[in-house]
């Protein structure tokens, strides 16, 4: 048999463990000794080459000992479970996946699973960029050899251990976390099995990397259009929990381009705390207030103002800022999920490349660019304005 120790102290000022291994006379009860000066802590993640090399075994039986390959020896296999623990090794799903199915000779390519969560309120509306984005998450990554299936956070019966008890049992390392309908969640579970990716910032515990978009540059962008078409009077309508989720950064982008407005033509900006009684809610906005133009998220503020009696864009601008393509009757700006859906997938498969599981250290942000996307609900009103913020030109850099 063998025997595994440990002599603490041993290897200071090495950059790796020192282990060696002494064979005993004929008649001992012990073959072999691993002997470790200290429990090892790599600077890179562990491999196989790293675990051949503290046990002195080939890379070939490291593999084998590891797949519980019958040719090996059951000491041999309990040497190298036991050193590949103390390095901290852990096998990458995707290699993992790939060496089965070369040796299995399948002709298919075919590598993981990647877990895609709703995380809307069961029966809530999947809106037109949302299917975009999960359609995108599939193709992109079928393309790169992941299959995506999907999962529901809130279906009848779900729990949040109850989802992560089935992801982990389906063998799924990667997950993307679509956005919540409201801020502030928290996921009180241990993630450190999983790579994550979420959309939007709508969870503040545990802290994911983030896939998003520029609320302020956003909504600046929709500003600056409706200055180049001559609207003065701008008015914006909106939800409550919306506003929170976003943290009020379009509202920030908007209240600046009031700060720079005649104040005749400031319009009071309309929140209501829920969809009930909304329309009702925006007929009186628009009857005490006479905006120009509306900007709102909810495409369906489009039919109110018409119900209202108000020709669009005869009498009445609208601009949607959550455009979708198939969005042929008014402009906006088109959020660009289908992007935030490859970017998702690209993170998400880096991280299982890369050994990253569980909350990292330092999350990133990613912020995906928007379009603007013109539309028959906006026409010329007026003389052109220029846009609030202008970039400086290096020549002015350069005279500052």
């Amino acid at each position: 048999m063998w025997g595994i120790g440990w002599l603490p102290g041993l290897n200071q000022g090495h950059d790796r463990p020192i282990a060696k291994v002494l064979g005993s006379g004929p008649g001992d009860d012990i073959t072999g000794v691993l002997i470790v000066t200290s429990p090892p802590v790599p600077s890179t993640p562990a491999n196989m080459r790293s675990v051949a090399e503290l046990t002195g075994f080939s890379i070939m039986t490291v593999s084998r000992a590891l797949r519980d390959h019958p040719r090996v020896k059951a000491e041999t296999k309990a040497t190298i479970k036991a050193a590949a623990g103390q390095l901290g090794y852990r096998p990458n799903p995707m290699v993992s996946a790939l060496m089965t199915q070369r040796r299995s000779n399948r002709r298919q390519d075919y590598v993981a699973t990647l877990a895609l969560v709703h995380c809307l309120p069961d029966g809530a509306e999947f809106s037109e960029n949302m299917r975009s984005f999960k359609a995108a998450v599939c193709e992109h990554a079928n393309g790169l050899g992941f299959q995506v299936e999907s999962f529901h956070l809130h279906e009848p019966g779900m729990t949040l251990n109850r989802l992560m008890e089935i992801i982990r049992a389906r063998g799924i390392r990667g997950i993307i976390w679509e956005h919540f309908f409201s801020a502030n969640n928290r996921l009180d579970h241990d993630f450190s099995d999983f790579a994550c990716v979420i959309m939007g910032n709508t969870v503040v515990e545990p802290n994911f990397h983030q896939i998003e978009s520029d609320r302020f540059a956003e909504m600046r962008l929709a500003l600056d259009n409706l200055r180049s078409l001559g609207y003065r009077r701008i008015g914006y309508c909106s939800v409550r929990h919306i506003e929170i989720s976003l943290n009020y950064k379009r509202l920030c982008a908007m209240l600046l381009e009031q700060s720079q407005t005649e104040p005749a033509d400031r319009v009071p900006w309309l929140e209501v705390e829920t969809f009930h009684n909304y329309e009702n809610a925006v007929w009186d906005w628009l009857a005490r207030n006479r905006p120009e133009v509306v900007v709102s998220q909810n495409k369906y503020v489009y039919g109110y103002i018409r119900r209202a009696g108000l020709r669009v864009p005869a009498d009445i601008g609208f601009l949607h800022l959550g455009h979708h393509p198939s969005f042929k009757d008014f402009a906006g700006i088109d959020p660009n999920w289908n992007e935030r859906g490859v970017i998702a997938v690209d993170r998400v498969v880096a991280l299982l490349n890369q050994n990253e599981y569980g909350v990292p250290s330092a999350p990133l942000i990613t912020y995906v660019d928007h379009r603007w996307a013109p539309g028959p609900s906006l026409r010329q009103v007026g003389p052109a304005r220029e846009p609030l913020i202008q970039t400086l030109s290096s020549e002015q850099l350069l005279e500052d």
